[in-house]
């Protein structure tokens, strides 16, 4: 139940923010008017979720008696910080002009 709350929650998410940059590519597109409409509204609800059921996963986490903050820190970094460090890595061996988003135009 809890991962299907968290899927929509995430979707939520995600059509706010494609919402948010389809609107720059498109203009006067019905669809893309609907969809920013519902991302506008629904967007900050998929956020709210998604902080409230990841405040209770985390309390309930902490409440067992497996709960050492040693094995919340190493497995908060593994998760985190490791795919981060990757892909920061991976962003800086590529060339400055390679490195900008496909979609900036570059002025001369």
């Amino acid at each position: 139940m809890f991962d299907i709350l968290r899927a929509v929650a995430a979707l939520l998410v995600f059509l706010f923010h494609y919402a948010g940059f389809a609107a720059l590519r498109t203009e006067g597109s019905p669809w893309i008017d609907s969809l920013e409409w519902m991302a506008a509204n629904l967007g900050s609800t998929g956020t709210n979720l998604l902080l409230l059921l990841s405040g209770y996963f985390s309390a309930h986490s902490m409440a067992s008696t497996r709960f050492t903050y040693r094995r919340f820190v190493t497995l908060r970094i593994a998760r985190i910080y490791i795919p981060f460090v990757t892909v920061l890595a991976a962003r800086r061996r590529r060339s400055p002009a390679q490195a900008q988003p496909p979609y900036r135009q570059r002025t001369i």
